[in-house]
């Protein structure tokens, strides 16, 4: 398999359990499958975006 390094970096955007529900559960075994595979990524994590934001996901959800 190719190294990865030379790949550009991912940015996934989704929840990250808790809670643990399908979108969060999928979403963190997409981001364990590609740390596996030792891609380059960050993630954005939206879990507790509706209850604490009011529903929007915003820009400084990036820098948090």
């Amino acid at each position: 398999m190719k190294e990865q390094s030379n790949n550009p970096m991912i940015i996934l955007v989704g929840p990250l359990p808790p809670p643990h529900y399908g979108q969060a559960i999928m979403f963190k075994a997409l981001a364990d499958e590609l740390e596996r595979r030792k891609f380059r990524f960050r993630i954005v994590n939206l879990a507790g975006c509706g209850k604490d934001r009011g529903g929007r996901a915003t820009g400084w959800r990036m820098v948090e």
